[in-house]
C-alpha cells in the first residue's frame, strides 16, 4: 500500500502524476501497490513501480515537478514543506527516494 493526499487522486487516475518522493522506501521496481488516501480507506487505484532512485531534495527539476503533479518547482516545495515541515538548507541536502510509477488499475475506492 502507498498513501497519497486526496488532491492527488485525480492526477494519478488521469496519468498526470507519475512520480512521488518519499523519505523512506520499501518499494521495489516491478512491484504493484494499492493506493489509498489513508490507512482506513478503500484503494482508489493500483500502481506499478517503474523506477526507484535516491536523490537530494534540492535536485527537483521542472520535469520532476510536473511528474509530481505540480505546475512548478516552488509548488512542489510548498507541498513538501506542508507535509514535512519547513525546508532548510540542511533539508535540501537530505537524500530522499524518487519513485516513478504507472497506473495499473482504477478501483472503486468508495
Amino acid at each position: 500500500m502507498i498513501l497519497f493526499k486526496k488532491e492527488f487522486v485525480p492526477l494519478i487516475l488521469n496519468g498526470t502524476k507519475t512520480q512521488t518522493r518519499r523519505k523512506s522506501n520499501n518499494r521495489k521496481v516491478g512491484s504493484i501497490h494499492q493506493c489509498k488516501t489513508d490507512y482506513y480507506s478503500k484503494p482508489f487505484a493500483s500502481i506499478r513501480i517503474t523506477n526507484v532512485e535516491k536523490a537530494e531534495l534540492r535536485h527537483v527539476s521542472y520535469k520532476d515537478a510536473l511528474a509530481e503533479g505540480f505546475e512548478c518547482i516552488m509548488d512542489f516545495y510548498d507541498a513538501w514543506a506542508g507535509i514535512h515541515g519547513v525546508i532548510t538548507p540542511e533539508s535540501l541536502d537530505e537524500e530522499i527516494y524518487v519513485i516513478d510509477f504507472e497506473l495499473v488499475e482504477v478501483q472503486d475506492g468508495k
